[in-house]
C-alpha cells in the first residue's frame, strides 16, 4: 500500500520479481473453497512483492478502454467533491458508478442484512432507469427525418456508455442486452419475447467467459429477473387495489416477493442467512434508489453550474442519508436476519422442485402438482430430521 502501487493506472505492465506459489484451500470439510473460488475469476498463483522488487516498464492500455476509464475516473472526482459525508459518498460510489470499492465492511453488512444489497451493485434496476431517462429525454429527435432510427440507435448506444463507464458486470451486461432488445423491438414495432431477451444475454456472456457460470452473481441475477418477469404480474394479480399509492406499494412488494421467492434458496447455500424483512427494506430502497440515480445523472450533467451544482448536491446527500437511516433501521430490527442456515447442494435442487410444483400447483389448479409439491417438502424435512439426529 504505497504510493508507487496507488499510482498504479490501467494498462501499466509491471516488472516484478517474486516467488509465485499455486493457491490452495485449506482443506477443512464443508469450508468455502477460496481456491476454486480465485480460479473461477481465472487467479491461479498468488505471491507476496516487496517494494523493491517491482517497478513499473511500460504502459499498453487500449485506446478506447483508457478513454472509459478516464471517463470514470472523473464521475469519481466528481462525486468526491459534491460535499457528500463520508458515509453517503460511499454509498453514491456504489449505487450510481458501480464502485464497490470503496464500501467498508460495516456498510455492506448493514446492506445484506436488511436484504437490500442488490441496490449497491448497478444492476437491471439502474440500466432500466437509465433507458426510462434517456428515452424520455430524447424524444424530440423521432421528429427528424429518420428520426425513429436516431432515437433508437442514440437511446441503445447511451445504454451501453452507461454499462462501460460502470464496469460492464454480467448484470450489467445482461440488462443492457435486455433493454436493447427491448428498445428495437418498441421501435421496429416488432414484439420481442423477454424470455428470449433474458437467453441470448446469458448466451453472449457465456460465449465470452464460459466460467462465468459458476460465478454467484450470474446465477443470482438471472435467477431473480427470471422470477419477476413470470412470478410478479401473477402475485400483484392476487389483490385489487383502488388506491394509487397503496397500488404502488404493493407493485414494489410483488416485485421483490417474486425475486426473493426466485434467489432465496441459492442465498441459503451460498449465505447461510435469509433477511426476514426484505419487504421493507425494499419499498425504503428502490424508490430511493430511482431518484438517487436520477439526482446523480443530473449533477454530472449541470457540475459546470456553481449554483445548481450546490443544490444538487445538496439533494442527493439529503436522499443517501435518507436511504442509510432507513437501512439500518430495518437491520437492528429484532431478527431482521435469519443467520446460520446449511443446506446442501441437493437441498437446493429440491426446495427449487418445490416452488415450482407449488407454482404450478397454484395457476393451473392442479391437485397432482400440489402433491409432488407436499412429497417433496416431506423428503426435505426428513433430510433435516436425520441430520440434526
Amino acid at each position: 500500500k504505497s504510493p508507487e502501487a496507488s499510482g498504479l493506472r490501467y494498462g501499466d505492465i509491471i516488472l516484478v520479481r517474486s516467488n509465485f506459489s499455486e493457491i490452495r484451500s485449506n482443506g477443512n470439510p464443508e469450508e468455502f473453497d477460496y481456491s476454486r473460488y480465485l480460479k473461477i475469476h481465472d487467479i491461479m498463483h498468488q505471491g507476496y512483492v516487496k517494494q523493491s522488487n517491482w517497478i513499473k516498464v511500460a504502459n499498453d492500455a487500449n485506446l478506447f478502454r483508457n478513454w472509459i476509464f478516464g471517463i470514470r475516473q472523473l464521475l469519481d472526482n466528481l462525486l468526491s467533491d459534491a460535499g457528500l459525508s463520508a458515509n453517503n459518498l460511499m454509498v453514491a460510489k456504489a449505487l450510481i458508478l458501480g464502485e464497490k470499492e470503496s464500501l467498508d465492511k460495516q456498510t455492506m453488512r448493514t446492506f445484506s442484512s436488511a436484504g437490500a444489497m442488490h441496490v449497491l451493485a448497478v444492476s437491471g434496476l439502474h440500466v432500466g432507469i437509465v433507458m426510462l431517462l434517456f428515452s424520455f429525454l430524447l424524444q424530440p429527435l423521432k421528429r427528424l427525418p429518420k428520426g425513429k432510427w436516431i432515437f433508437m440507435f442514440a437511446v441503445v448506444m447511451l445504454i451501453w456508455f452507461y454499462a462501460l463507464v460502470t464496469g460492464m458486470s454480467s448484470s450489467v451486461m445482461r440488462a443492457s442486452v435486455m433493454f436493447s432488445f427491448v428498445i428495437i423491438g418498441k421501435e421496429i414495432e416488432r414484439e420481442t419475447s423477454v424470455y428470449q431477451s433474458i437467453m441470448v444475454s446469458a448466451f453472449l456472456l457465456i460465449l465470452m467467459e464460459p466460467l462465468v457460470i459458476f460465478q454467484v452473481g450470474f446465477q443470482l441475477s438471472y435467477l431473480a429477473v427470471l422470477g419477476i418477469v413470470y412470478l410478479q404480474p401473477k402475485i400483484y394479480n392476487l389483490f385489487y387495489l383502488k388506491f394509487s399509492l397503496i397500488d404502488k406499494v404493493w407493485q414494489i412488494s410483488s416485485v421483490s416477493i417474486a425475486a426473493q421467492i426466485a434467489t432465496f434458496p441459492l442465498g441459503l447455500f451460498y449465505f447461510h442467512q435469509f433477511p426476514n424483512f426484505f419487504m421493507i427494506s425494499n419499498l425504503i430502497v428502490i424508490p430511493l434508489a430511482f431518484a438517487i440515480l436520477l439526482v446523480g445523472l443530473l449533477y454530472f450533467a449541470l457540475f459546470w453550474i456553481p449554483i445548481i451544482k450546490l443544490a444538487i448536491a445538496y439533494i442527493l446527500d439529503f436522499l443517501l442519508s435518507i436511504m442509510n437511516v432507513g437501512v439500518r433501521w430495518v437491520e437492528q430490527l429484532p431478527n431482521s436476519i435469519y443467520w446460520g442456515v446449511s443446506i446442501y447442494w441437493f437441498e437446493v435442487f429440491l426446495i427449487y422442485a418445490v416452488i415450482i410444483s407449488l407454482t404450478l400447483a397454484f395457476i393451473q389448479r392442479n391437485a397432482k402438482y400440489l402433491l409432488t409439491s407436499l412429497i417433496l417438502t416431506v423428503l426435505i424435512i426428513g433430510f433435516n430430521i436425520s441430520e440434526k439426529i
